[in-house]
């Protein structure tokens, strides 16, 4: 036990440590200023806000993979599209014109052949994804994307959409029931020729 500082008050180790002292102050370094000269990469910036900028949004529903899908989309709606119109853009028609070709793309959703029912969806997606090749700037592409999805939304494709989901998963379901019956059939007619080989081998 010790008397420490000018107070004269018995101190012991511990308590020492927690005393202001002259040469503690002097070596003790700010970490974050030590570092700041040896970080090869500058710190990364971050604005707060409820959402972010439309680009960076729009960035995230799209995983890296999907690059050819866009080429997919955009080749379906322009085979489509060029049946019906030669001469002339999409974003060169007025809205009858739109619509009414719209709602050419919505009963393509109905026909009984499925690949031309998932080329007509693609066509539809990429009318969502604003007709994007016919566009030079970003808001161009902004523009013509919230038009087309508040058309597409007026024809009925939202409901018309969710019903050729519940015929895919019926096509699935019944592809996997006749695949799992395939199997089961398979596994019948081997336990069946087991039992029969045994048969065979007791007598």
């Amino acid at each position: 036990m010790e008397v420490g500082g000018n107070s004269g008050l018995p101190v012991n180790n511990k308590q020492r440590a927690m005393l202001p002292n002259k040469s503690r102050v002097e070596f003790t370094r700010n970490p974050r200023k030590d570092s700041e000269g040896l970080s090869e990469s500058p710190d990364l910036e971050f604005e707060y806000a409820d959402t972010d900028k439309w680009a960076a949004e729009l960035s995230e529903l799209y995983s890296y993979t999907e690059g050819p899908e866009f080429a997919l989309n955009r080749k379906c709606f322009e085979v489509e599209f060029r049946t019906h119109v030669c001469d002339r853009k999409w974003t060169e028609l007025d809205a009858a014109q739109h619509r009414a070709h719209a709602m050419r793309l919505l009963d393509g959703l109905e026909v009984i052949a499925r690949e031309k029912r998932l080329k007509a969806a693609r066509a539809i997606l990429y009318m969502a994804q604003g007709t994007f090749a016919e566009c030079s700037s970003e808001a161009e592409v902004q523009y013509w994307m919230r038009y087309n999805i508040f058309l597409l939304l007026d024809v009925g494709t939202f409901s018309a959409l969710v019903e050729l989901l519940n015929m895919e998963i019926e096509y699935v379901l019944h592809q996997f029931s006749s695949h799992a019956e395939a199997i089961l059939n398979g596994l019948f007619l081997f336990f069946f020729l087991q039992d029969v080989s045994l048969e065979n081998i007791q007598k």
